[in-house]
């Protein structure tokens, strides 16, 4: 059995993953996040903006308004990105945490995608 709750694509053609473990354990700890993976997956597949972490090189912060969300507030995504372990060549990410957010701020750097349908 995988422990992978989703796998999606960025729009910068990363795959990015979310171990059950991590979902169960760590973002559902924010509760109202219980029925918002829709929310998530639609973040990091059609983000409003990604920013460079400026606390962690390794990381992206993702942004988005979701029409999949629960909530009325943007989803906040973090991803982690690390060498595939099939191909080290290739860049692939795994969600640190995710939960809803007014504004994008916090833990963020330089711009490194902004949707062009967003302004």
């Amino acid at each position: 059995m995988s422990d992978t709750k989703f796998s999606v694509n960025n729009p910068l053609g990363v795959t990015v993953s979310c171990s059950n473990y991590r979902w169960d354990n760590h973002i559902l700890e924010h509760e109202i996040m219980k029925d918002n993976v829709d929310a998530v997956k639609d973040t990091i597949k059609h983000p409003d903006t990604i920013y460079k972490s400026d606390q962690n090189e390794e990381r992206e912060v993702y942004f988005k308004q979701s029409s999949f969300s629960t909530y009325n507030a943007k989803t906040k995504v973090i991803v982690e990105y690390s060498s595939g372990k099939k191909n080290p060549d290739t860049k692939v990410g795994n969600v640190v945490t995710a939960f809803p957010q007014k504004e994008e701020k916090g833990g963020i750097g330089d711009v490194v995608y902004k949707n062009k349908t967003e302004d």
